[in-house]
């Protein structure tokens, strides 16, 4: 309480998303930690929860007084747990933006859309709006009157060339912000308008890169 999306960031460490979520357990709070591999909790995703819950529990307690204490404040700390190793995910990735199609064999090609396209940091939330690549190829398979060769593939290239800049750009640029950057962000609890018009951008990330943060 309160039911809410917070975004908490710790300069140099990394971020902490509190995210509500409907579960088969019912309703519960997600904690999506992002670790900065040189920051102060980059232990995290080394922890091994099997040989001792409570350890864990207690980390993620002690990072959250030190790091987030807004959030940690409300938090029970006799009561607070995973709910089972089966919440639990821990891994890292590394950003890697590929092309998006190859000639498998003569005449046959194979399409990369979404996560298989652009591996990116999940800071930012943008897997979907990387999977919306999927409608562009269908729009660009009706118009193409039925032929699909190398032309095809490079006019798709062409086509979501545009917006996958803006996606990958947009959450690097948040991955290590600049100056500019960091200063519209220090002004986000300043302005309800500036809010706004931030969080309304992410279902339109071309416009955060192109039209603000590049």
């Amino acid at each position: 309480n309160p039911l809410s999306v917070t975004f908490n960031i710790s300069a140099g460490h990394g971020e902490m998303i509190e995210l509500p979520i409907e579960t088969a357990r019912g309703p519960l709070t997600a904690l999506l930690l992002e670790c900065r591999r040189d920051g102060e909790f980059s232990d995290l995703p080394m922890l091994d929860y099997d040989a001792d819950p409570a350890a864990l529990n207690r980390r993620i307690l002690d990072v959250m007084s030190v790091h987030f204490p807004n959030v940690f404040v409300r938090a029970d700390q006799d009561s607070f747990r995973l709910v089972g190793a089966d919440s639990l995910l821990q891994g890292a990735v590394k950003p890697v933006t590929r092309r998006s199609w190859a000639n498998i064999s003569d005449g046959c090609f194979a399409f990369a859309i979404g996560d298989p396209r652009c591996t990116m940091d999940p800071l930012t939330g943008q897997g979907a709006n990387l999977a919306r690549g999927r409608g562009e190829l269908g729009h660009h398979i009706i118009d193409s009157d039925g032929v699909f060769d190398r032309d095809f593939c490079e006019s798709f290239e062409e086509r979501v060339r545009y917006r996958v800049a803006g996606v990958v750009n947009f959450n690097n640029a948040l991955l290590e912000p600049e100056p500019h950057t960091k200063r519209l962000i220090h002004a986000l609890p300043k302005s309800t308008r500036l809010c706004d018009d931030f969080s309304a951008r992410f279902a339109r990330p071309e416009t955060m890169w192109f039209d603000i943060l590049r």
